[in-house]
């Protein structure tokens, strides 16, 4: 046999700061990876929560606005929530969404009622019925 030299390319051995370079890289890219992840499912959780928010927003308003058809109600449930809306509205854009319900509403005069009169009001005034006031913002 014939002494002849290897012509296959030699893998070149690194040294052992490169190994350690080469592994700090790789656990700075998995590190990014499971940010991103977390990241991915902490929006997923905000986007469900929000999400929610909104159905519940629009189921009220849907009860509100049955309220305001069904004729059994009366003119006492309209006129809580128009006045609701009066004192809730601020925005010009807002307040025109409800134009409709809202022109030609006067508002009383005197002092806007206090948290204390509407909880009063919202407990037991129709019917026999038993309402609750939760989580109130003062509108007046």
């Amino acid at each position: 046999m014939t002494d002849t030299p290897d012509t296959t390319p030699a893998k070149k051995k690194l040294t052992l700061e490169q190994q350690i370079a080469k592994a700090e890289e790789r656990i700075k890219t998995l590190k990014a990876l499971q940010e991103k992840k977390e990241a991915a499912r902490i929006s997923a959780l905000i986007g469900k929560d929000s999400k929610q928010d909104t159905r519940r927003k629009i189921l009220i308003g849907a009860m509100n606005l049955a309220k305001l058809d069904h004729k059994e109600s009366g003119n006492r449930a309209r006129a809580a929530l128009i006045r609701d809306l009066d004192r809730y509205l601020s925005r010009p854009d807002d307040r025109a969404l409800f134009a409709d319900l809202l022109d030609g509403y006067q508002r009383p005069s005197g002092p806007a009622p206090t948290d204390t009169d509407e909880q009063e009001e919202a407990v037991g005034k129709e019917d026999g019925e038993v309402g609750e006031v939760v989580g109130q913002k003062n509108w007046g």
